[in-house]
C-alpha cells in the first residue's frame, strides 16, 4: 500500500498544475471599479480595451469625481454581483473606405455599424472617420446621416443637403487638417470628443443614446 501511495504522489509530482482559468467578464469589472474605489485610475485603464479611445488618469478621475451619486450606484451595482452576463462574438472588417462591426447571433453573423449603414457610429472614432470618408467622397447624404437626429428632424434632408453642397470645397479642405489630426481625437467626457485641427478649427462630436454624431465642425 506505501508503495501505491508513493507512486501516486510521484505521479501527481510529475503532471503540472492545471492552469488557472482566464478571468471573466465580471471579474475584468470588478478588478476595474476596486482600482478607482482605490484612487488607481492608471491602473484601472488597465481593464478598459484601447478601442474605446484615449483616456488619461486624469479624465477618469474627473469623470468619477463629477459622476456623483447616480455613478456611485452604478459603480456599486455594476462592480458588484451585477445582473446576466451577455457574450458576444464580434467581428471587424475594415478597409480604406471604412469598417464593419458584425455580431454573432443565433441567427448568423449581423451587421451592427460600420460605414454601410446610415447614422450608425458606436464610437467617436468611427464618426469621425465616416466623416472625413463622407466629405471625401463628395457625400452630402452620407454627411446629414451624421447630423444629430433633433437636427434632422428640424431641418428638411434636402435643406440639409443643400447646405452641404455649399460647403463642400471648404470642407473638403478641412478635412485635410482634420485626417492629419486624427490622431489627437480627445474625449473629454464619456458622452463629448473634440478634435483640434489648427487654430480656430475643430470637430465636436457628442454621443446622444448609444450613437455618437458630429455636432460642430
Amino acid at each position: 500500500m506505501l508503495a501505491a501511495a508513493a507512486a501516486c504522489l510521484g505521479a501527481a509530482a510529475c503532471c503540472p498544475a492545471p492552469p488557472r482559468p482566464e478571468p471573466g467578464p465580471r471579474e475584468a469589472v470588478q478588478a476595474y471599479v476596486a482600482r478607482i474605489e482605490a484612487g488607481d485610475y492608471e491602473g484601472a485603464l488597465v481593464s478598459v480595451d484601447p478601442a474605446a479611445g484615449p483616456i488619461a488618469p486624469e479624465s477618469l478621475a474627473d469623470f468619477v469625481a463629477r459622476g456623483g451619486a447616480p455613478l456611485s450606484t452604478s459603480l456599486r451595482e455594476l462592480g458588484g454581483s451585477g445582473g446576466p452576463i451577455e457574450v458576444q462574438l464580434e467581428a471587424r472588417i475594415r478597409g480604406p473606405s471604412g469598417e464593419l462591426l458584425l455580431v454573432k447571433t443565433d441567427q448568423g453573423w449581423r451587421i451592427r455599424s460600420g460605414t454601410l449603414l446610415p447614422g450608425q457610429a458606436r464610437s467617436p472614432e468611427e464618426a469621425l472617420d465616416r466623416f472625413l470618408h463622407a466629405i471625401e467622397a463628395r457625400h452630402c447624404a452620407g454627411l446629414v446621416r451624421l447630423s444629430p437626429p433633433d437636427v434632422q428632424a428640424r431641418h428638411s434632408l434636402e435643406s440639409l443637403e443643400a447646405g452641404c453642397e455649399r460647403r463642400l470645397d471648404e470642407l473638403g479642405e478641412a478635412a485635410k487638417a482634420l485626417r492629419a489630426a486624427r490622431d489627437r481625437l480627445l474625449r473629454v467626457s464619456e458622452s463629448k470628443a473634440v478634435c483640434a485641427c489648427r487654430p480656430g478649427l475643430k470637430l465636436v462630436l457628442e454621443k446622444k443614446g448609444d450613437r455618437w454624431y458630429v455636432v460642430d465642425f
